[in-house]
Parts: structure tokens; sequence; C-alpha cells
């Protein structure tokens, strides 16, 4: 479920993904990658890195309020 609260740009990323929060606090920040495994898990609220992904899709999964939100993003 796709959820258009958070803005997450630039995507595609080539070093840093930025999260962007219309008005809610963004708990945690965790990357999986197609096949559901965690690769990133960060306590952070604006600027993420992903220099060090391989290229492909990722989802990132943003938690605020104990709700979950989902996003798709590119590294290039």
């Amino acid at each position: 479920f796709i959820n258009n609260d958070f803005k997450i740009y630039p995507n595609p990323a080539i070093m840093y993904l930025n999260v962007l929060s219309d008005n809610q606090p963004v708990d945690s920040i965790k990357v999986f990658n197609l096949l559901g495994e965690q690769m990133i898990s960060e306590n952070t609220n604006d600027q993420l890195s992903v220099g060090h992904l391989s290229k492909g899709v990722y989802i990132l999964e943003i938690t605020s309020e104990s709700k979950k939100h989902y996003k798709k993003f590119i590294k290039e």
C-alpha cells in the first residue's frame, strides 16, 4: 500500500535519498530489496545514505506514529 504522506527524492537515487513528510514525524526507516531482505535500518528523519547499495529497485518502509508506509525507489 503506497502512501502519499511522504515524498522521497531524488528517485532514482545515487548516493542519498531524502524523505520529506508533510506533518508526520519519522520514527525509523528501513530499506528492503525485492527478495524481502533488510538492507538498511536507521532512526533518521530526513536523509538516508544509499550509496553502498547495488543498482536496482528497493522498498522503503517508513514508520511514523506506529504506522508503516511504503515507497519504491530505484538505486542508480
